[in-house]
């Protein structure tokens, strides 16, 4: 389907132009070059257009169910749930007190943190958070008592 302007203004004076001639009494002019009848080629008849039937679509499948509850735990651990280990806080103090009587007037640099960390259970790259919380970077050094103050809060 192509759709068609129409200017139904022209078309009415058009039609009511014709009327006017025909009233008139003058027969139309004649065409100034008569040209022969040629009928339109004969086609074969075609069949009626098939009538559209519209239809309702159809109603939308119904949601989909939610999916079954899982029990999924917030964290995974590859070796299960760690057990309750109960942190002996004195034990890791004397560790800490004998890994500082190695260094020289029980106190160490940034350098020998590594040592401290490691008695302490904490790994490496702890040791200049250790020893930068424990005051170190005022004085160059962590005594073992600043060390142990700090290490109990």
């Amino acid at each position: 389907i192509v759709p068609v302007k129409v200017d139904f203004k022209s078309l009415f004076l058009q039609v009511q132009s014709n009327k006017q001639d025909k009233k008139s009494g003058t027969p139309p002019p004649a065409p100034l070059s008569p040209t022969p009848y040629v009928p339109p080629p004969h086609r074969s008849p075609s069949p009626p257009p098939t009538p559209v039937v519209l239809t309702p679509p159809p109603p939308p499948p119904p949601p989909p169910p939610p999916p079954p509850a899982l029990n999924i735990p917030r964290f995974y651990y590859p070796r299960g749930l760690p057990g309750a280990t109960k942190v002996n806080h004195d034990a890791a103090i004397t560790a800490i007190e004998t890994a500082f009587t190695e260094f020289e007037e029980e106190k160490a640099d940034i350098y020998e943190m590594g040592k401290i960390a490691k008695a302490c259970g904490c790994p490496l790259y702890w040791k200049s958070a250790m020893f930068n919380g424990a005051g170190g970077e005022r004085t160059g050094f962590v005594s073992v008592h600043s060390f142990i103050a700090t290490w109990r809060k």
